[in-house]
């Protein structure tokens, strides 16, 4: 059975005495069931939405849209589970993570645990604003990890002014181990320009983290 997702973007300003929006929408998209958006955002004018297809995430897509009148300028599948037939395709094997919408691009993450290696490695991908591919798969970091229910976690974030990002790094879960963190900050081009961990005076199994932020001068 096919449902019906909208894409929409919202308009919001509020007055002093009252609240006005305007609702500008690009239509309606017969889709499969499981379907969902996994991160929408806009960079120079342009709103990127990346689309999970199917319920395990083995196929995605990229619809970019103009942010004036919410027409559509290119839609493709990127993630599928026969990538040997199609360019620019992420293969089945790797998980999505996160997109960022920076200044002046955007870069999807994935991830994959290498049960050769015993690793959890993070890749990143950059996209330009007509949704083609441009750069290198890289690799961005690595856990160590022996199994792969427990291999640890990677997050990423973008700095205030989004001219950068970070990648938070926790390994895997030790109950009666201490608060372990590590860090990386790229740039826009995917240089790397720091790299430094911490540790904390608390075991993992007591310790939280609630949010994150990344300041323009990397702090």
């Amino acid at each position: 059975m096919k449902k019906i997702i909208v894409f929409s973007l919202m308009y919001l300003s509020l007055g002093l005495y009252g609240q006005d929006f305007m609702l500008t929408y690009s239509g309606l998209t017969a889709v499969q069931r499981g379907t969902h958006i996994s991160d929408a955002g806009i960079v120079e004018g342009k709103i990127s939405e990346i689309q999970t297809n199917d319920p395990k995430g083995r196929s995605m897509s990229l619809s970019i849209f103009d942010d004036s009148d919410m027409q559509l300028i290119s839609n493709r599948i990127f993630k599928t589970i026969d990538c040997d037939k199609q360019k620019d395709c992420i293969d089945k094997h790797f998980d999505y993570n996160k997109s960022l919408f920076l200044k002046n691009s955007v870069i999807m993450f994935f991830q994959t645990f290498e049960t050769s290696q015993k690793d959890l490695l993070l890749f990143a991908q950059k996209v330009n604003l007509q949704g083609k591919f441009y750069g290198k798969f890289l690799q961005l970091d690595q856990i160590d990890a022996q199994k792969q229910r427990n291999a640890g976690s990677f997050m990423v974030w973008p700095s205030e002014d989004s001219t950068r990002f970070m990648i938070i790094n926790s390994p895997p879960y030790e109950k009666y181990g201490g608060e372990k963190f590590n860090f990386k900050i790229y740039d826009e081009s995917m240089n790397n320009l720091f790299n430094f961990g911490c540790s904390l005076p608390y075991k993992d199994k007591d310790f939280s983290l609630i949010d994150y932020y990344l300041t323009n001068d990397n702090k």
